[in-house]
């Protein structure tokens, strides 16, 4: 899985997000989700639930917290008041203008328009944790194993990334063009505990959660990557 990441690749990604933030960003973000801010809110309580459930402990009032592709900030309203600080990132700076006027309340959460395919602007060893959800899942390939590559350089020795992409039931579906900046890529936990270690990290786990009314059927992947400790 090649790292190398294109600056046209880049600008396609900002330009298609900073569209869909404009266009209708809730229905990108979470598409089953009907009504409005609420329902919405509702949503990002559920999905936190969902994807940190077994891996509570990991979000303390001493965790230092990163969720790369916040979108609107909808799961970050929700993990706020459970750490110390955290940083939303994502490659539309749209959407970081539209989290950043969600959360203006909350005084330990920043957000930040990175360049789509590493955390520039974050500083290195200062995070505990980073986090994503339904996000790795819409970018090509080089762009995810250059995101994972960036977030050893940000953690701190012990670090936790979790992040989740859906895997087949089945044959492994051929990936979009790149061009396509939001159609699915599918993932065999193999190919990315390879990965993973091939760049350093200590395997932690994989769960799964069986998607029945995906287009065709799915599993939920979710990792958990951990950076050595001294």
């Amino acid at each position: 899985m090649s790292e190398q990441v294109s600056e046209e690749l880049r600008g396609r990604m900002r330009r298609d997000w900073d569209e869909r933030a404009v266009t209708n960003p809730r229905w990108f973000i979470a598409s089953s989700v009907e009504g409005g801010e609420a329902e919405f809110h509702a949503s990002g309580v559920q999905d936190v639930a969902f994807f940190f459930s077994g891996l509570e402990d990991l979000l303390t009032p001493k965790t230092d917290v990163l969720d790369l592709g916040c979108g609107l900030g909808r799961m970050d309203r929700v993990i706020a008041p459970r750490v110390r600080s955290l940083v939303g990132v994502d490659v539309s700076p749209e959407m970081i203008r539209q989290a950043q006027a969600r959360l203006a309340d909350q005084s330990n959460v920043r957000f930040l328009a990175v360049s789509g395919s590493d955390f520039q602007g974050v500083e290195p060893a200062s995070l505990d944790l980073v986090f994503s959800h339904i996000v790795l899942q819409h970018v090509p390939r080089e762009v995810a194993a250059s995101y994972l590559r960036d977030a050893l350089r940000v953690l701190r020795p012990g670090g936790d990334f979790v992040f989740q992409v859906p895997e087949p039931v089945g044959t492994l579906p051929p990936d979009p063009p790149a061009s396509d900046t939001f159609g699915m890529r599918y993932y065999r936990e193999a190919e990315i505990c390879e990965l993973a270690e091939s760049m350093g990290y200590v395997w932690k786990g994989a769960a799964r959660y069986f998607v029945a009314d995906g287009t065709p059927p799915f599993t939920q992947l979710r990792i958990h990557l951990r950076t050595r400790s001294p």
